[in-house]
C-alpha cells in the first residue's frame, strides 16, 4: 500500500529525507551532512557531487526503516538561490555557489544604481 509521503530537504549543511504517514506523523527519517567550503573570505561553495551523495545516503538510511513500496509521493525543498554550472555532458564546471556567497556585492551595487533601489531584488 502506498501510504507515505517523503519530504526531502537539502539545506546548507545537510540533506534530510523524512517519511510521513497520512496523519502527518514521522515514520522514518535519514540524514547526511554536506561539507561547506569557504576558500576565500565571502566565498561559500560545495562540491556538487556531495549534494547527490547526501541525498543517496539520506534515502538509504530512510529505506532501512521503511519500504520504498509504501511511497505515494515526494516533496522536495532546496537551498534558496544556490546554483551550479555544468558542461554539455552534465559535469560540474566548478563547485556550486551557495546562497550565502558574497562575491556579487559589487555587481548588486552597480545594478542598484542603474535600476534604482525599488527594482533591486537581491540584498
Amino acid at each position: 500500500m502506498r501510504d507515505l509521503v517523503i519530504g526531502i530537504d537539502s539545506s546548507t549543511t545537510s540533506t534530510k529525507a523524512i517519511a510521513f504517514d497520512r496523519n502527518g506523523n514521522v515514520v522514518g527519517q535519514g540524514r547526511a551532512s554536506i561539507p561547506l567550503s569557504n576558500p576565500h573570505p565571502g566565498w561559500f561553495e560545495q562540491n556538487v557531487d556531495d549534494w547527490t551523495g547526501a541525498l543517496k545516503k539520506a534515502l538509504n538510511q530512510l529505506f532501512k526503516k521503511i519500504s520504498s513500496e509504501r511511497i505515494a509521493a515526494i516533496a522536495i525543498s532546496n537551498q534558496r538561490e544556490t546554483f551550479a554550472q555544468f558542461d554539455k555532458r552534465n559535469k560540474p564546471l566548478r563547485p556550486g555557489s551557495l546562497w550565502l556567497d558574497e562575491r556579487s556585492h559589487e555587481e548588486v551595487s552597480i545594478l542598484s544604481q542603474e535600476l534604482g533601489e525599488k527594482k533591486k531584488y537581491i540584498k
